[in-house]
Parts: C-alpha cells; sequence; structure tokens
C-alpha cells in the first residue's frame, strides 16, 4: 500500500509539472509580439515568389560565368576501333584488301576564335549587366515585401488602437449606466434615459466586436504576407518612439538625388539599358568577319597481315601519325537580311530600355512629391486633430459631470463621447499614416527597410 501510495502521489506531482508547463507555454504564446523588422524579416525569408527570384540570379550568374568560358579554346578527343571482313580499304595502307583485321584509330583537335566581331566580350559584358540587374530586383522585391508588411503592420496597429479606444468607451457607459440606474431608482432620472443608456450600450458593444474582427483581419493579413501559418494569438508590437507628426527638415530634391544613386529600381533600369547597348553591339558584330585558328593530330593503327607480318602498335602509331594547323574566315555576305533586321531590332529594344529608364525616373520623383505632399498635410492635420481632441476631452469631461447632475440628456452625452472617440481615432490614424510615410521617406534616403544581415533566430 506504502508504495502504490508513492507512486501516486509522484504521478499527482508528474501531472501537476506538466500542467503548469503547458499553462506557461500557452501564457508565453499569447504574449508573443512581434516587433516589425523581425515581420518584415521573416517574409522576406520566407516567401515564395522570392525564391523564383534567386533561381533567375542563379540562372543568371550561370549565363554570365559559361560566357566567360566560351572564349576559351574547344578541345576535343576522338577514337575508334573496328573489325572489318570482306573487301575493304586498310586504313595503314590505303590499299584495297579482301581479309579481315581489326584496325584502331586516336584523334586530338582544338580549335579557338581569334576574332568575331568582339562578340564574345561582349556577350560576357551583355549577361554581367544582366546579372546584376537581377540582383537590383531582387533587392526590389524584398523591399516591396517589406512595404506591404509594413502597411499590413500599421493598419493592425489601428485597429488595435480603435479596439481599445472601443473598450474604454463601453466601460465608461458600463459606469454611466450602473449609476443612472440608481438615480432612476431614486426618482431622479427618467426611466426613458436608463433605456436611451441601454441602447447605446448594445451599439458601443457592437462596436467593440467589430474593431475585434478589423483587429483579427489585419493580423491575419500580417501573417499571410509572412507566410507564417495562423496563430490566434499572434500581436504586434507598439513600435519605439513613435512621436507623430512633426517638421520635416528635408527637400523632395535632395531626397531624389540620393534616391536615384540608391534605389534599387533605379539600378535595375540602368543596368538593362547598359545591356540593352551591349545587345546591340552583338547584334552589329555579326556584319563583320569572323576568323579561327584550328589545330589537330590523329593517327590509327591496323592488325592486317603483310608480307613482313603485323607492325608493332607504337610504330604503326608513329608512322601513321599526321598533324595539320588551318586557319578560317567567314565572311557574312547574304543571310536574308537577318543581321541587319536584328541590329533594328537591338536598336528598337535600347530606345524602349531608355525610355522604360526616363519612366521610372519619372515615377520615382513623383512617389517622392506625393510623399512629401501627405507628410505635409498630415502634418498640418495632426495639429488641428489634437487640438480637436483637447477640446474633446474637456468637453466630455464637462459633459460627464453635467450628466452626474442630471442637467444634461442622455443624447447630448453621447454626441460629446462619440466625439471624443472619433477625434482620438483621428490623432491614431495621422500618427500611424505619418510614421509610414516618414519611414517611406527614410528608404528614398538609403536607410534599408530590409537588410541581409538581418536574421531571424
Amino acid at each position: 500500500m506504502e508504495k502504490n501510495s508513492y507512486l501516486e502521489h509522484m504521478a499527482s506531482r508528474f501531472y501537476t509539472i506538466i500542467i503548469l508547463i503547458l499553462l506557461v507555454g500557452g501564457y508565453s504564446q499569447a504574449q508573443q509580439a512581434w516587433p516589425l523588422q523581425e515581420c518584415i524579416d521573416y517574409a522576406v525569408q520566407n516567401n515564395l515568389g522570392l525564391k523564383k527570384s534567386t533561381i533567375q540570379k542563379m540562372l543568371g550568374k550561370e549565363r554570365l560565368q559559361q560566357s566567360k568560358r566560351e572564349i576559351l579554346p574547344s578541345v576535343s578527343l576522338g577514337g575508334g576501333s573496328g573489325y572489318s571482313f570482306g573487301k575493304s580499304i586498310d586504313p595503314s595502307t590505303n590499299d584495297f584488301v579482301n581479309k579481315q583485321f581489326f584496325s584502331t584509330s586516336f584523334s586530338f583537335g582544338s580549335s579557338i576564335t581569334l576574332f568575331n566581331g568582339f562578340a564574345a566580350m561582349n556577350q560576357i559584358s551583355y549577361n554581367k549587366l544582366n546579372y546584376l540587374a537581377g540582383i537590383e530586383n531582387d533587392k526590389r522585391q524584398k523591399n516591396d515585401i517589406a512595404f506591404q508588411v509594413m502597411g499590413a503592420y500599421f493598419d493592425a496597429l489601428f485597429y488595435e488602437g480603435l479596439l481599445q479606444i472601443a473598450q474604454e468607451q463601453k466601460q465608461v457607459s458600463e459606469m454611466n449606466f450602473k449609476q443612472a440606474q440608481s438615480m432612476v431608482e431614486a426618482g431622479i432620472r427618467a426611466k426613458a434615459d436608463l433605456l436611451e443608456m441601454k441602447s447605446r450600450m448594445a451599439e458601443e458593444a457592437l462596436y467593440v466586436v467589430q474593431a475585434k474582427n478589423s483587429l483579427e483581419a489585419s493580423l491575419l493579413q500580417v501573417q499571410q504576407l509572412m507566410n507564417h501559418a495562423y496563430n490566434s494569438n499572434f500581436k504586434v508590437q507598439q513600435p519605439a518612439n513613435l512621436l507623430g507628426p512633426g517638421n520635416l527638415v528635408l527637400e523632395k530634391d535632395s531626397v531624389f538625388k540620393v534616391a536615384m544613386q540608391n534605389h534599387p529600381l533605379i539600378k535595375g533600369e540602368k543596368l538593362r539599358e547598359q545591356a540593352a547597348k551591349k545587345n546591340l553591339s552583338l547584334a552589329k558584330g555579326n556584319l563583320y568577319p569572323r576568323l579561327g585558328l584550328s589545330g589537330g593530330y590523329s593517327t590509327n593503327y591496323s592488325a592486317q597481315v603483310g608480307e613482313d607480318g603485323i607492325n608493332a602498335i607504337g610504330d604503326q602509331f608513329k608512322n601513321n601519325a599526321s598533324q595539320y594547323v588551318g586557319l578560317s574566315m567567314s565572311v557574312p555576305i547574304f543571310s536574308r537580311w537577318a543581321n541587319r533586321s536584328n541590329v533594328k531590332i537591338a536598336k528598337l529594344n535600347l530606345e524602349q530600355a531608355q525610355t522604360d529608364f526616363d519612366l521610372v525616373i519619372q515615377q520615382l520623383y513623383q512617389e517622392i512629391e506625393r510623399n512629401f505632399q501627405d507628410l505635409d498635410a498630415l502634418s498640418s492635420e495632426y495639429v488641428q486633430m489634437e487640438s480637436q481632441l483637447e477640446a474633446a476631452q474637456l468637453a466630455f469631461q464637462a459633459a460627464s459631470k453635467r450628466l452626474g447632475q442630471g442637467l444634461i440628456n442622455t443624447i447630448d452625452y453621447y454626441n460629446s463621447k462619440n466625439l471624443l472617440a472619433q477625434a482620438q481615432s483621428n490623432v491614431l490614424r495621422t500618427k500611424l499614416q505619418y510614421e509610414v510615410k516618414k519611414r517611406t521617406i527614410d528608404f528614398f534616403m538609403g536607410i534599408p527597410i530590409y537588410s541581409e544581415n538581418n536574421k531571424k533566430n
């Protein structure tokens, strides 16, 4: 009995420890809050679309490496063996024989292009520029993902703030309802006011539910952009030093000048334009003559019985050896105008690349211009909204006192209360929108929104 009691006691302790571990683990998971940078890093490292971009980048690198190898000489080694019978030519003597014999041959050759209109060097440059453009495109896609995550992240912060405002409004209404209920029972207030409050409380409870649903939807959006498995306990962390709108000391022209040097989209389009120029040089190279050098060595052995018997393999390889060196030239005369057509197409592709580059520059400047205008607008709006919030707070405080004294009706009180909630949400929205725009300007100024050095443990 003592042994069974001891085992039961140990089992009970074991289950208690397991339950505590699960509770602590669940509490830790519930308290998990992701900073913005970790969300961005996770999204970039787990995005499936970026894996395709990485493969394309690797393909570009391999094309570049192979174009470098193309300038090396080509080398070939060949050999063959055969058994002949009936009337045939003896490869050792070139005489017709009508006997069975075994023969083998060996050859070695090499060739190199001496001149082909500089096609090899232009091909290397073309592939290198495309490879570098691929790297910039990879960076651009990572930045695009980072901005998408950041936008969804700040949306989640906004709905989180709205939920907090709605919950606070609901709590205040519940306190006022209890107070009004006591006043109705004492005959100080009319029962109609109590019914109005009850209706407003139901409306505010709906606002809380709607705010929760919007928050959950925004958190789901963040997790989907991160390619993160859905977790109902997922939370976003409030960024540090979220001060709100202020005076921006930068000028859009100076930001544009820096962005022209650092923005991956600009660098990538510039590289594509340069690659189009090299492609034009490649097309023109097909109009030039081509000059090549080649050489080789060959020999053979035949087990043909002659008057003196079969010569030794070493002697036959030595006696039958032959070498050659050749210089070749090919001049394009008529190719059904294909070469000329390729030059025209390359010129048009270059013109298209130059137009794309100019268009990207225009779009970049317009985007910076819009961001500066938005920052100015948000900054001026924020000043007015802060004043509006301060006035709404004072008005609500006065309305609360008057409500307690029975000097204001329920409808006027809730109007004041709703104005306060609207002012709070406006200030929150403006502050978060300004932060997003400001981080965008910082990105244009060369401050990375995502860095390859960032790793999530």
